[in-house]
Parts: C-alpha cells; structure tokens; sequence
C-alpha cells in the first residue's frame, strides 16, 4: 500500500465517523483493530477487534442524532502511519454546541486499519458530553 492510498484511507476512516455504519468501517480495519481514546475518559474505553465497528456506530449516533462533521485539516504519511489532524462540529442528543480538535495516529498492517489513536479535548467531551 503506497503512503497516498493509507492517506486515502485514513481520511475515508476519519470522515466514515460523521455517521458512522459497522459494515463500512468493519471493511477497512483489521481483524484485531484496536481503537484507543487516549485521554482515558472511563466512559470512552479502549476498543477492539470488529466489533469495535459496532460500538463507533452505536455511540456515535446516539450522541450526535444529526451527524457529526469533520473537518480534515492535516494529513501526514510515513511508513505504516498517517497522522491526521481535524475538527468537528456538531449538536449533541442533549442539544448542546459539540466542538472538538483532535490528533489521529492510524497504523496500518495488510493494506487495513490496525489500530487509531485518537488525541482530542476531553474536558471539552466530559463538560459537553458526559455532564
């Protein structure tokens, strides 16, 4: 996989989680991917394998009933990473202004997503999310 297909990818990822489906995201990670939170938020939990796919979709349209948008700011490719760097926006289920800032490092083995990190403004998730 060249560094412009994982850019690619990467992107397609991080835009697949405006409304995100299992079955589109399940198709581009592997088969023990792994979806680490790192602000360590114990209502976000480190996620795993496929079925992470399942839990991304669940969650994220239950908090975000009308979509959440990215906005892709960045993107950096060197040997089996990408980093990204984006912003969202959105209404919360509770009708709050969501707004956030993120860090995305994706590593990639066999051509499919093996794992993400996602760096973002967590007191800015618990105060607008979790509160």
């Amino acid at each position: 996989m060249t560094l412009d297909q994982q850019k690619e990818l990467a992107v397609k990822f991080i835009k697949a989680l405006e409304w995100p489906e299992a079955k589109i995201l399940s198709a581009m990670v592997t088969d023990d991917f792994e979806f680490d939170p790192m602000g360590r938020l114990k209502q976000v939990p480190v996620l795993h394998g496929k079925e992470a796919t399942q839990l991304m979709e669940t969650n994220l349209q239950r908090a975000f009933p009308n979509r959440l948008a990215m906005r892709i700011l960045t993107v950096i490719a060197e040997g089996n990473a990408v980093a990204i760097q984006a912003e969202s926006e959105a209404i919360t289920n509770k009708g709050r202004k969501y707004a956030n800032r993120y860090h995305f490092y994706i590593r990639f083995a066999g051509g499919k997503i093996a794992l993400v990190r996602e760096y973002n403004d967590t007191d800015h998730v618990r105060q607008v999310i979790f509160s």
